[in-house]
């Protein structure tokens, strides 16, 4: 097994994510010929053919979820916010739009930090020509 299958394995197994290089998941993103657009310390990567935009912020030398400080935007995409045994984190979902998600240490911080998700995802989207769908508000899942 290549050394990038093995790391590619290791992020799949979920059981070391604390313990990723920043460096080394951008090498592989880059590797698998994803697009990147730097933000400040936001790495934003897409790809075409694959809906999600993945949106992945350095802490140290580690990959690490998203912490920024900014005003929370007015968006009408539905939010999904619960607490991860896990993660230990609250976590934030907006299922309208592939692949944003976003974590916070309360529930208004993963608030805050979905909005700010929500913005650059749309952002990201104008950009690169993506279809930006429109806000449904509550969705019903079975």
């Amino acid at each position: 097994m290549t050394k990038a299958n093995k790391f590619i394995v290791r992020i799949l197994s979920g059981n070391s994510d604390q313990n990723i290089e920043f460096t080394d998941v951008i090498q592989l993103l880059v590797s698998l010929q994803f697009e990147l657009r730097t933000k400040g310390s936001h790495h934003i990567f897409w790809k075409n053919g694959i809906d999600e935009i993945i949106n992945l912020q350095p802490n140290g030398k580690k990959a690490k979820a998203y912490k920024h400080n900014l005003l929370i935007m007015n968006h009408k995409y539905e939010i999904i916010i619960y607490w991860s045994k896990e993660d230990s984190k609250y976590l934030a979902e907006i299922p309208e739009l592939s692949g944003a998600m976003a974590d916070g240490d309360s529930y208004q911080e993963a608030l805050l930090h979905a909005e700010i998700i929500i913005n650059e995802w749309i952002e990201t989207a104008h950009q690169i020509g993506r279809v930006i769908p429109e806000p449904k508000g509550k969705l019903i899942f079975a």
